[in-house]
Protein backbone atom coordinates (compact mmCIF):
# COMPACT_ATOMS: atom_id res chain seq x y z
CA UNK A 1 0.00 0.00 0.00
CA UNK A 2 2.39 3.23 -1.41
CA UNK A 3 1.73 6.42 -0.48
CA UNK A 4 3.53 8.96 -1.72
CA UNK A 5 5.49 11.20 0.37
CA UNK A 6 3.12 14.62 0.26
CA UNK A 7 0.40 12.28 1.21
CA UNK A 8 2.01 10.87 4.25
CA UNK A 9 3.30 13.68 5.39
CA UNK A 10 -0.44 15.42 4.88
CA UNK A 11 -1.50 12.37 6.96
CA UNK A 12 1.09 12.93 10.14
CA UNK A 13 0.44 16.91 10.01
CA UNK A 14 -3.25 15.82 10.54
CA UNK A 15 -2.98 13.88 13.09
CA UNK A 16 -0.56 16.10 15.20
CA UNK A 17 -3.84 17.81 15.04
CA UNK A 18 -5.43 15.15 16.82
CA UNK A 19 -2.30 14.63 18.99
CA UNK A 20 -2.67 18.50 20.37
CA UNK A 21 -6.65 18.45 20.31
CA UNK A 22 -7.84 15.35 21.64
CA UNK A 23 -4.06 14.50 24.09
CA UNK A 24 -2.57 17.92 24.53
CA UNK A 25 0.51 16.29 23.75
CA UNK A 26 2.97 16.55 20.05
CA UNK A 27 3.56 13.74 18.09
CA UNK A 28 7.57 12.28 19.42
CA UNK A 29 9.03 9.20 20.12
CA UNK A 30 12.80 9.04 21.95
CA UNK A 31 11.12 9.93 25.16
CA UNK A 32 9.40 6.74 25.42
CA UNK A 33 12.93 4.30 24.71
CA UNK A 34 14.21 6.64 28.32
CA UNK A 35 11.10 5.46 29.96
CA UNK A 36 11.58 1.84 29.09
CA UNK A 37 14.88 2.00 30.37
CA UNK A 38 14.12 3.76 33.61
CA UNK A 39 12.13 1.00 34.20
CA UNK A 40 14.15 -1.57 33.62
CA UNK A 41 17.02 0.13 35.90
CA UNK A 42 14.26 0.83 38.37
CA UNK A 43 12.84 -2.62 38.14
CA UNK A 44 16.69 -3.98 38.84
CA UNK A 45 17.96 -1.31 41.51
CA UNK A 46 14.42 -0.25 42.69
CA UNK A 47 15.20 3.03 45.69
CA UNK A 48 18.71 3.56 44.06
CA UNK A 49 17.57 4.15 40.64
CA UNK A 50 14.61 6.26 42.20
CA UNK A 51 17.54 8.97 43.48
CA UNK A 52 18.96 9.27 39.69
CA UNK A 53 18.28 13.15 38.97
CA UNK A 54 16.83 12.28 35.45
CA UNK A 55 14.31 9.85 36.58
CA UNK A 56 12.71 13.10 38.28
CA UNK A 57 13.03 14.79 35.16
CA UNK A 58 11.77 11.36 33.05
CA UNK A 59 8.71 9.86 34.76
CA UNK A 60 9.84 6.12 34.19
CA UNK A 61 5.76 4.83 33.10
CA UNK A 62 3.72 4.07 30.81
CA UNK A 63 2.29 6.75 29.40
CA UNK A 64 0.41 8.59 26.11
CA UNK A 65 3.69 8.79 24.29
CA UNK A 66 4.94 4.95 25.50
CA UNK A 67 1.95 4.05 23.67
CA UNK A 68 2.43 6.41 20.58
CA UNK A 69 5.46 3.89 19.88
CA UNK A 70 3.86 1.04 20.46
CA UNK A 71 1.19 1.42 18.43
CA UNK A 72 3.87 3.07 15.90
CA UNK A 73 4.78 -0.93 15.63
CA UNK A 74 1.23 -1.90 15.24
CA UNK A 75 0.34 0.68 12.37
CA UNK A 76 3.50 -0.43 10.63
CA UNK A 77 2.72 -4.09 10.90
CA UNK A 78 -0.93 -3.64 9.48
CA UNK A 79 0.71 -0.87 6.62
CA UNK A 80 3.33 -3.64 6.08
CA UNK A 81 1.13 -6.58 5.78
CA UNK A 82 -1.54 -4.69 3.98
CA UNK A 83 1.24 -4.08 1.05
CA UNK A 84 2.48 -7.35 0.76
CA UNK A 85 6.47 -5.87 2.31
CA UNK A 86 6.26 -7.69 5.87
CA UNK A 87 9.24 -9.79 5.55
CA UNK A 88 11.53 -10.34 8.65
CA UNK A 89 15.13 -8.80 7.64
CA UNK A 90 18.37 -8.95 8.96
CA UNK A 91 20.85 -6.71 6.96
CA UNK A 92 19.16 -3.91 4.49
CA UNK A 93 20.54 -4.04 0.89
CA UNK A 94 21.78 -1.00 0.73
CA UNK A 95 24.37 -1.61 4.11
CA UNK A 96 24.91 -4.82 2.18
CA UNK A 97 25.93 -3.49 -1.11
CA UNK A 98 28.32 -1.24 0.97
CA UNK A 99 29.71 -3.78 3.78
CA UNK A 100 28.59 -7.29 3.10
CA UNK A 101 26.14 -9.77 4.26
CA UNK A 102 27.36 -10.27 7.83
CA UNK A 103 24.31 -10.07 10.45
CA UNK A 104 26.99 -9.45 13.01
CA UNK A 105 28.91 -6.24 11.36
CA UNK A 106 25.36 -4.69 11.03
CA UNK A 107 24.15 -5.27 14.85
CA UNK A 108 27.32 -4.26 15.93
CA UNK A 109 26.87 -0.81 13.73
CA UNK A 110 23.02 -0.69 14.33
CA UNK A 111 23.92 -0.94 18.10
CA UNK A 112 26.60 1.65 18.05
CA UNK A 113 24.05 4.17 15.67
CA UNK A 114 21.60 3.31 18.72
CA UNK A 115 23.34 4.79 21.44
CA UNK A 116 24.57 7.58 19.50
CA UNK A 117 21.10 8.45 18.91
CA UNK A 118 19.97 7.39 22.50
CA UNK A 119 22.32 10.18 23.68
CA UNK A 120 22.00 12.64 20.86
CA UNK A 121 17.88 12.78 21.40
CA UNK A 122 17.71 12.91 25.06
CA UNK A 123 20.82 16.00 25.03
CA UNK A 124 18.94 17.63 22.21
CA UNK A 125 15.58 17.03 24.03
CA UNK A 126 13.86 15.51 21.40
CA UNK A 127 14.23 13.60 17.81
CA UNK A 128 13.40 13.67 14.20
CA UNK A 129 9.69 13.50 15.46
CA UNK A 130 9.43 15.59 18.70
CA UNK A 131 11.69 18.21 16.88
CA UNK A 132 11.87 17.82 13.44
CA UNK A 133 7.52 17.18 13.05
CA UNK A 134 6.19 18.24 16.02
CA UNK A 135 8.20 21.12 16.92
CA UNK A 136 9.22 22.22 13.31
CA UNK A 137 5.49 22.72 13.03
CA UNK A 138 5.24 24.99 16.10
CA UNK A 139 8.01 27.42 14.79
CA UNK A 140 9.97 25.80 17.86
CA UNK A 141 13.34 27.70 17.49
CA UNK A 142 15.17 24.73 19.06
CA UNK A 143 13.45 22.43 17.35
CA UNK A 144 14.50 24.18 13.93
CA UNK A 145 18.03 24.33 14.81
CA UNK A 146 18.19 20.91 15.86
CA UNK A 147 16.70 19.17 12.74
CA UNK A 148 19.38 21.29 11.16
CA UNK A 149 21.72 19.74 13.09
CA UNK A 150 20.23 16.38 12.88
CA UNK A 151 20.65 16.46 9.03
CA UNK A 152 24.61 18.19 9.29
CA UNK A 153 25.46 15.91 11.49
CA UNK A 154 23.61 12.74 9.57
CA UNK A 155 24.48 13.75 6.06
CA UNK A 156 28.37 13.63 6.67
CA UNK A 157 28.50 11.04 8.43
CA UNK A 158 26.64 8.88 5.43
CA UNK A 159 29.23 10.53 3.34
CA UNK A 160 32.01 9.15 5.23
CA UNK A 161 30.98 5.90 6.44
CA UNK A 162 29.35 4.94 2.48
CA UNK A 163 31.92 7.50 0.49
CA UNK A 164 35.36 7.01 2.24
CA UNK A 165 34.85 3.44 3.56
CA UNK A 166 32.65 1.87 0.90
CA UNK A 167 36.20 1.48 -0.96
CA UNK A 168 37.68 -0.87 2.20
CA UNK A 169 34.21 -3.35 2.12
CA UNK A 170 32.17 -3.27 -0.89
CA UNK A 171 -14.40 22.62 23.54
CA UNK A 172 -11.90 23.47 25.34
CA UNK A 173 -13.36 22.27 29.16
CA UNK A 174 -14.54 18.90 27.78
CA UNK A 175 -10.79 18.59 26.40
CA UNK A 176 -9.22 19.55 29.41
CA UNK A 177 -11.43 16.83 30.88
CA UNK A 178 -10.03 14.21 28.03
CA UNK A 179 -6.32 15.79 28.74
CA UNK A 180 -6.57 14.32 32.03
CA UNK A 181 -8.20 10.82 31.77
CA UNK A 182 -5.01 8.60 31.81
CA UNK A 183 -6.82 5.54 30.54
CA UNK A 184 -8.30 7.35 27.38
CA UNK A 185 -4.94 8.82 27.04
CA UNK A 186 -3.41 5.42 26.89
CA UNK A 187 -5.48 4.41 24.08
CA UNK A 188 -5.25 7.24 22.37
CA UNK A 189 -1.85 7.22 22.46
CA UNK A 190 -1.90 3.63 21.21
CA UNK A 191 -4.53 4.88 17.98
CA UNK A 192 -2.88 7.90 17.16
CA UNK A 193 0.73 5.42 17.33
CA UNK A 194 -0.94 2.59 15.32
CA UNK A 195 -1.71 5.60 12.43
CA UNK A 196 1.33 7.29 12.89
CA UNK A 197 3.59 4.05 12.12
CA UNK A 198 0.98 3.59 9.12
CA UNK A 199 1.63 6.28 7.66
CA UNK A 200 5.60 6.48 8.64
CA UNK A 201 5.59 2.98 6.71
CA UNK A 202 3.37 3.86 3.43
CA UNK A 203 5.40 7.16 2.79
CA UNK A 204 9.02 4.99 2.86
CA UNK A 205 10.72 6.10 5.77
CA UNK A 206 10.54 2.77 7.90
CA UNK A 207 13.32 1.50 5.23
CA UNK A 208 16.80 2.17 5.90
CA UNK A 209 17.71 2.36 2.54
CA UNK A 210 15.70 5.62 1.63
CA UNK A 211 16.55 7.02 5.17
CA UNK A 212 20.04 6.55 3.85
CA UNK A 213 19.79 7.71 0.26
CA UNK A 214 18.41 10.51 2.03
CA UNK A 215 21.45 11.11 4.12
CA UNK A 216 23.44 10.50 0.79
CA UNK A 217 21.28 13.18 -0.63
CA UNK A 218 20.46 10.84 -3.79
CA UNK A 219 16.49 10.47 -2.38
CA UNK A 220 14.55 12.79 -1.29
CA UNK A 221 11.71 11.33 0.42
CA UNK A 222 12.47 11.84 4.46
CA UNK A 223 12.08 15.58 3.59
CA UNK A 224 9.45 15.55 1.74
CA UNK A 225 6.96 13.52 4.39
CA UNK A 226 8.71 15.55 6.88
CA UNK A 227 7.86 19.04 5.46
CA UNK A 228 4.42 18.16 4.18
CA UNK A 229 3.68 16.96 7.65
CA UNK A 230 5.21 20.51 8.89
CA UNK A 231 3.36 22.32 6.81
CA UNK A 232 -0.35 20.49 7.58
CA UNK A 233 0.28 20.28 10.98
CA UNK A 234 1.77 23.87 11.49
CA UNK A 235 -0.97 25.70 9.87
CA UNK A 236 -3.88 23.32 12.08
CA UNK A 237 -1.87 23.58 14.90
CA UNK A 238 -1.76 27.36 14.97
CA UNK A 239 -5.67 27.88 13.79
CA UNK A 240 -6.54 25.45 16.64
CA UNK A 241 -4.02 27.76 18.97
CA UNK A 242 -5.59 30.50 17.78
CA UNK A 243 -9.33 29.82 18.49
CA UNK A 244 -8.48 28.35 22.23
CA UNK A 245 -8.51 24.85 21.78
CA UNK A 246 -4.90 23.87 21.63
CA UNK A 247 -1.60 25.01 23.61
CA UNK A 248 1.85 25.10 22.05
CA UNK A 249 4.37 22.25 23.43
CA UNK A 250 7.31 24.18 21.79
CA UNK A 251 10.70 22.91 23.22
CA UNK A 252 13.20 25.17 24.71
CA UNK A 253 16.97 25.03 23.68
CA UNK A 254 20.14 25.87 23.82
CA UNK A 255 23.77 25.93 22.00
CA UNK A 256 24.57 23.26 24.93
CA UNK A 257 21.84 21.34 24.49
CA UNK A 258 20.36 21.69 21.18
CA UNK A 259 23.36 22.20 18.47
CA UNK A 260 25.40 19.15 20.51
CA UNK A 261 22.84 16.88 20.57
CA UNK A 262 21.85 17.37 17.50
CA UNK A 263 25.27 16.62 16.14
CA UNK A 264 25.72 13.45 17.86
CA UNK A 265 22.00 12.62 17.33
CA UNK A 266 22.74 13.14 13.76
CA UNK A 267 25.48 10.97 13.61
CA UNK A 268 23.79 8.52 15.22
CA UNK A 269 20.99 8.76 12.51
CA UNK A 270 23.65 8.21 9.77
CA UNK A 271 25.03 4.91 11.74
CA UNK A 272 22.23 3.66 12.31
CA UNK A 273 20.09 4.52 8.89
CA UNK A 274 16.83 5.06 12.08
CA UNK A 275 15.06 7.42 13.84
CA UNK A 276 13.43 6.70 17.08
CA UNK A 277 10.18 6.80 15.65
CA UNK A 278 11.24 4.67 12.16
CA UNK A 279 12.82 2.37 14.26
CA UNK A 280 10.02 1.44 15.85
CA UNK A 281 7.76 1.56 12.33
CA UNK A 282 11.00 -0.72 10.99
CA UNK A 283 10.06 -2.96 13.81
CA UNK A 284 6.80 -3.29 13.11
CA UNK A 285 7.87 -4.46 9.05
CA UNK A 286 10.11 -6.70 10.09
CA UNK A 287 13.59 -5.18 10.28
CA UNK A 288 15.77 -7.21 13.01
CA UNK A 289 18.56 -4.81 12.54
CA UNK A 290 16.05 -1.98 13.92
CA UNK A 291 14.89 -4.29 16.97
CA UNK A 292 18.18 -5.93 18.08
CA UNK A 293 20.63 -3.12 17.10
CA UNK A 294 18.75 -0.20 16.91
CA UNK A 295 16.04 -0.24 19.42
CA UNK A 296 18.77 -1.68 22.14
CA UNK A 297 20.94 0.90 21.21
CA UNK A 298 19.27 3.57 22.23
CA UNK A 299 18.26 2.42 25.07
CA UNK A 300 21.15 2.14 26.42
CA UNK A 301 22.29 5.15 24.57
CA UNK A 302 19.20 6.83 26.96
CA UNK A 303 20.51 5.17 30.09
CA UNK A 304 24.18 6.57 29.41
CA UNK A 305 22.51 10.07 29.25
CA UNK A 306 20.81 9.73 32.31
CA UNK A 307 23.94 8.30 34.22
CA UNK A 308 25.54 11.65 33.12
CA UNK A 309 22.88 14.26 33.03
CA UNK A 310 23.76 16.06 36.49
CA UNK A 311 27.15 16.90 35.29
CA UNK A 312 25.87 18.01 31.93
CA UNK A 313 22.78 19.79 33.47
CA UNK A 314 25.53 21.70 35.58
CA UNK A 315 28.37 22.63 33.09
CA UNK A 316 26.98 22.15 29.31
CA UNK A 317 22.98 22.42 28.57
CA UNK A 318 22.04 25.63 29.81
CA UNK A 319 25.29 27.40 27.44
CA UNK A 320 23.88 29.52 25.23
CA UNK A 321 20.77 29.21 26.08
CA UNK A 322 18.24 30.48 22.95
CA UNK A 323 16.08 33.86 23.41
CA UNK A 324 12.80 32.43 22.51
CA UNK A 325 10.84 29.48 22.08
CA UNK A 326 9.21 30.17 18.77
CA UNK A 327 10.03 31.71 15.67
CA UNK A 328 7.53 34.43 15.79
CA UNK A 329 8.43 35.02 19.37
CA UNK A 330 11.87 35.73 18.63
CA UNK A 331 10.77 38.07 15.93
CA UNK A 332 7.81 39.80 17.89
CA UNK A 333 5.51 39.05 14.86
CA UNK A 334 2.29 37.31 14.45
CA UNK A 335 2.77 34.04 13.93
CA UNK A 336 0.63 33.71 10.58
CA UNK A 337 3.66 36.55 9.42
CA UNK A 338 5.97 33.61 9.53
CA UNK A 339 3.77 30.50 8.87
CA UNK A 340 2.66 32.28 4.87
CA UNK A 341 5.74 32.64 3.84
CA UNK A 342 6.99 29.68 5.08
CA UNK A 343 4.49 27.74 3.37
CA UNK A 344 5.14 29.32 -0.13
CA UNK A 345 9.02 28.35 0.42
CA UNK A 346 8.42 24.83 1.51
CA UNK A 347 5.89 24.57 -1.87
CA UNK A 348 8.63 25.93 -3.44
CA UNK A 349 11.44 23.28 -2.61
CA UNK A 350 8.79 20.85 -3.40
CA UNK A 351 8.42 22.09 -6.81
CA UNK A 352 11.83 22.66 -6.98
CA UNK A 353 12.33 18.70 -6.02
CA UNK A 354 10.03 17.47 -8.21
CA UNK A 355 11.41 18.97 -11.07
CA UNK A 356 14.74 18.02 -10.61
CA UNK A 357 12.95 14.07 -10.19
CA UNK A 358 14.60 13.65 -6.60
Amino acid sequence: MDMTPYLAGIGIGALSWLAFLLSDRPLGCSTAYAQTFGMIEHRIRGAAARKRPYWQKVTPAIDWQWMLVAGVVIGSFLAATLSGEFGLLWVPTTFSATFGESVLLRLIVALIGGVLMGIGARWAGGCTSGHGISGALQLAVASWIAVICFFIAGIATAMVMYGVFAPLRGGPGMFDQLHANTGAQLVLGLLMGIAFGFFLQTGGVTDYNIIIAQLLLTDFTVVKVMLSAVLVGMIGVYFMKGRGLVRLHAKTGSVGSTVVGGLIFGAGFAVLGYCPGTVAGAVGQGALDALFGGAVGILIGTGIYAVIYPALHRRVLGVGTFPSETIPAMLRVNPWVVIVPLTVLILALFWVLESLGL
